[in-house]
């Protein structure tokens, strides 16, 4: 769990502890890039792209300045567009904008949310609800009795951020003893349609959002508060190791000859479910299953990369390696590297660049006088340095003579 010396959590780790409350945080390992990483590269790179629009850039020449701007590549664009869409009446209200630099703070560095602070539009501004450690909200707007607080989420997956949103709204009633009224809006352009604004009031809202901030602090506190394994295993660093995930299965039926199946009074009812009531319990559990197996697969593969002389009982393990696939962002290096080798002109090369190899090296053989075998290797040749291999490939295959012993007899 991300905590500091008090044992206080972050706000962007209120939601995964919530659900279970000995969910810990995944540290990242800069020699191990995976998807989730790039997803988050990103998300800190549209991140950037914002804060810098919002300060350099009227409201009015918002697309023109995304347009313009080098770095950012065409799914990008739109993405930016529309994340500045849901948010552009906050800067057209003509309120002061406030960033970092205003404040005296560098790139890394954070300004807090205070008493003293006036109305005007505050860009990466730390919150402290004091019931968890401070936390970063990318747009907060004060305009009198109001407050509007604007989170940005560039993910690809649907997820829950009610609780980190709620310790913004929570640090700002703490901060801001004038505010009576906060708005939030998740701006998230890739799940156009899932946010909609909320507004918490002081009266109405403030004491119940503190004590379930509290009781989520106060559950991830105490060592002996079972946890509740889930959709939070996939992002945690305990996965495939946690024996609350291993309690969760030991009533599960499973193959304990290779042909009979262990059956336990317990599961008769969610087996064959006489009731709606059973058969939502059993939809709920086949979720939590599906979850599950992969996070267990997610975990699997990361092991058989780390241990790749390691034999795992019962199962054949190969680990291969990843597919070769050309940088997308070295186009130009491409076209210059055909164009030296073959002096094909960029005009030429749009007949076959954006299709595949095949078509380049048949292309070849037309032009140049070679076999389609030659032209192959030829063109494997001049794009061998702008290739890169993916993820390693992973692949387990049971081994059929031995039995599969039920996970109940351990």
């Amino acid at each position: 769990m991300s905590k500091n010396k008090s044992g206080l959590a972050r706000p962007s780790s209120m939601p995964l502890l919530e659900q279970c409350p000995r969910w810990v945080n995944k540290p990242r390992d800069p020699d191990k890039e995976t998807s989730m990483d790039e997803a988050a590269n990103e998300g800190t790179f549209l991140h950037a792209v914002m804060e810098e629009m919002t300060q350099k850039a009227l409201p009015m020449e918002w697309h023109a300045w995304i347009e313009n701007t080098s770095g950012i590549g065409p799914q990008q664009v739109f993405l930016v567009k529309e994340a500045a869409d849901q948010v552009i009446d906050l800067f057209q209200a003509g309120l002061p904008v406030y960033g970092k630099k205003d404040f005296g703070c560098g790139p890394e560095d954070h300004y807090m949310l205070t008493p003293a602070m006036s109305d005007g539009v505050y860009l990466e501004v730390s919150v402290d609800p004091l019931c968890t450690k401070p936390g970063t909200a990318d747009v907060i707007s004060i305009e009198g009795h109001t407050a509007v607080l604007s989170d940005y989420k560039f993910t690809r997956v649907e997820r829950e951020h009610d609780a980190q949103v709620l310790s913004y709204v929570l640090g700002i009633f703490e901060t801001l003893l004038q505010i009576e009224f906060v708005e939030t809006r998740i701006v998230a352009p890739r799940l156009a349609g899932a946010h909609t604004p909320e507004t918490y009031t002081r009266t109405k809202d403030y004491q119940w959002i503190k004590d379930r901030l509290t009781k989520i602090n106060e559950c991830a506190a105490d060592p002996f508060f079972p946890g509740c394994p889930g959709e939070p295993c996939s992002f945690c660093a305990g996965n495939g190791r946690c024996v609350w995930q291993m309690r969760s299965l030991k009533d599960v039926p499973c193959e304990a000859t290779g042909t009979d199946l262990l059956l336990r009074d317990i599961w008769k009812p969610v087996l064959n479910p006489v009731s709606p009531e059973a058969r939502g319990v059993r939809r709920q559990l086949k979720s939590f299953l599906k979850k599950w197996d992969e996070a267990v697969a997610e975990d699997d593969k990361q092991w058989a990369i780390d241990n790749p002389d390691t034999e795992l009982p019962g199962f054949t393990k190969t680990v291969g390696l990843g597919r070769l696939s050309l940088e997308s962002d070295r186009g130009m290096d491409i076209v210059e590297a055909f164009y030296n080798a073959y002096n094909i002109k960029p005009v030429d090369q749009l007949e076959f660049m954006k299709i595949d190899k095949k078509q380049a090296a048949a292309y070849l053989a037309l032009h140049h006088g070679m076999s389609v075998t030659d032209a192959s290797s030829e063109i494997n040749r001049v794009l061998a340095p702008f290739m890169s291999r993916g993820a390693p490939i992973i692949s387990f295959r049971q081994k059929k003579d031995k039995a599969v012993v039920s996970l109940a007899a351990h």
